[in-house]
């Protein structure tokens, strides 16, 4: 076979009447097979190259123009997202393309505030959990489905509720609170906890959603969240394979250890209650509660970034960790991390994200394909659009890499434009680190080479606008022009008889 390295570090092999067989990087050598291998075949790289055509980048900072052509590019990838790219849950790349469109439509937002416009967060909802589907919550009969566990449709204790009132009557209103949750009577259990302070009302929300609520439905989760307790509802990682969490049984949550807990029982008074106390408390409890949330990520992440709280934004990023960490779902953490507002960063094994869509911790040396680099470009311009001063300087070196891939693929004026966008990013960010300093080079050293090469191929560039160039003066004086100022000449002759330059 012959081999032939592009300046992306494939290898083209071809057979012997010139076919091309296939393309691999340079791990594909033998003396380099244990690292990670990535073969391209002819019909991926047809796929590849109408990729580029299709996009419309680069797509300029806060420019309304890209809008229809962004719009229509997410489209075709949301569709084509489930056979086109290799994933192991190709359902989540294509969630994470429509959200990539909630962002583009609404400025950068995919989820409103409580402050603001909510429309963002009702259209990712509904990406989430389609309009005909209510998600594995909505599925069996109305028992089977129901949110509420057994212990919600018990009766109010009317002892409780008339000790209650007692209390209050006697102005005694954090025993009042106890008996309240001991009675279950859970609506003056909030009233008077609101009025107590915000400890308490967070402590009896939390033992309210924990009794009333089966662990993993999505209104159990915003209980928590809004409570501000929702730090135990995912555990630690390892504690559960929620890889098989799809086929768990729906378990309630055990509400009387929560309720056991605000109001000071002990195990010596608990009597029946202790086995239950024991058990909510067990790791194992823990990692099941963590289990049955992970199998339904899409429902609980729809009914937060519908209800969007400042609690919620924190516990959203961590359920990206765990969704990455223990079901290897990068594409569905991201979509977390983006809603949390975490935001691309400089590569490294820990980073949340370095490119959108793009495993950087399973593939250190391959991630940064050109689809991840146009998805994390289209994040950068919709946050622009919603912010005209949106800088995202880590994804500058990506975008040399991608204006090389563009000139492999024969598109040179898109790559120079790519180059500028860069340099006038760096130039706006100010005073650069090291690994930035060193792309302003590449970027400016790179805009140089294709400047002069499209100058040959009478493409004229003139602060960064490219116009077709219309031949002045004889070919023969046109083409020594360009060959001089390509040799680097600093005075190109002139063509004979041509007028002189102003």
């Amino acid at each position: 076979p012959v081999f032939a390295w592009s300046l992306g570090g494939a290898v083209a092999t071809t057979d012997g009447a010139g076919n091309l067989v296939h393309v691999a990087t340079l791990e594909a050598l033998p003396s380099t097979s244990a690292l990670h291998v990535r073969v391209e075949t002819d019909g991926e790289i047809q796929r590849r190259r109408r990729r580029l055509e299709e996009y419309p980048g680069p797509l300029a900072a806060g420019s309304n123009k890209h809008r229809e052509d962004v719009a229509a590019f997410i489209e075709k990838q949301h569709a084509r997202s489930l056979t086109e790219e290799s994933r192991e849950r190709p359902e989540s790349l294509q969630i994470l393309w429509g959200a990539l469109g909630i962002m583009a439509e609404h400025r950068g937002q995919v989820c409103g505030s409580a402050a603001s416009d909510t429309k963002a967060g009702e259209d990712l909802a509904r990406l989430l959990v389609p309009p005909q589907s209510a998600g594995t919550w909505g599925e069996g009969t109305p028992a089977e489905r129901s949110p509420l566990c057994a212990s919600a449709l018990e009766p109010m204790d009317a002892e409780k509720a008339m000790l209650v009132q007692q209390h209050l009557i006697q102005g005694r209103r954090k025993e009042a609170l106890q008996a309240a949750v001991q009675g279950r009577v859970w609506g003056l259990a909030l009233l008077l906890a609101q009025s107590c302070g915000q400890e308490e009302f967070a402590a009896t929300a939390s033992a309210m959603a924990k009794q009333c609520f089966n662990t993993g439905a999505p209104v159990h989760t915003l209980s928590m969240v809004m409570a501000g307790k929702s730090e135990s509802l995912l555990g630690e990682p390892g504690n559960a394979d929620a890889k098989q969490a799809g086929n768990r049984s729906r378990r309630p949550s055990v509400g009387l250890a929560a309720a056991a807990e605000f109001v000071g029982l002990s195990a010596a008074n608990g009597g029946d209650e202790e086995p239950a106390l024991a058990a909510g408390s067990s790791p194992a409890a823990v990692a099941d509660e963590a289990a049955a949330l992970l199998a339904d990520w899409r429902e609980n992440l729809a009914i937060l970034a519908s209800n969007y709280t400042l609690h919620g934004a924190k516990f959203t990023a961590g359920l990206g960790d765990r969704l990455w960490k223990t079901c290897s779902d990068f594409d569905a953490a991201h979509l977390c991390h983006m809603i949390a507002g975490v935001l691309p960063e400089a590569y490294s094994p820990n980073a949340r994200i370095c490119l959108i869509g793009a495993d950087h911790r399973r593939l250190p040396r391959t991630y940064a394909s050109a689809v991840a680099v146009q998805r994390t470009e289209i994040y950068e311009w919709s946050q622009s659009c919603g912010n005209s001063q949106y800088l995202l300087p880590v994804l500058q070196p990506y975008k040399v890499q991608y204006a090389l891939e563009l000139i492999e693929h024969g598109r040179q004026v898109e790559a120079l434009k790519y180059c500028n966008g860069v340099l006038q990013v760096l130039k706006r960010v100010g005073q650069l680190p090291s690994p930035l300093l060193i792309c302003q080079m590449h970027a400016s050293n790179l805009a140089d080479l294709l400047r002069r090469s499209l100058e040959l191929q009478g493409v004229v560039v003139d602060d960064g606008e490219l116009s077709v160039g219309k031949i002045m003066g004889s070919i023969g004086g046109w083409l020594d022009k360009g060959l001089n100022r390509f040799m680097g000449s600093a005075d190109a002759p002139k063509a004979p008889g041509a007028a002189p330059s102003p």
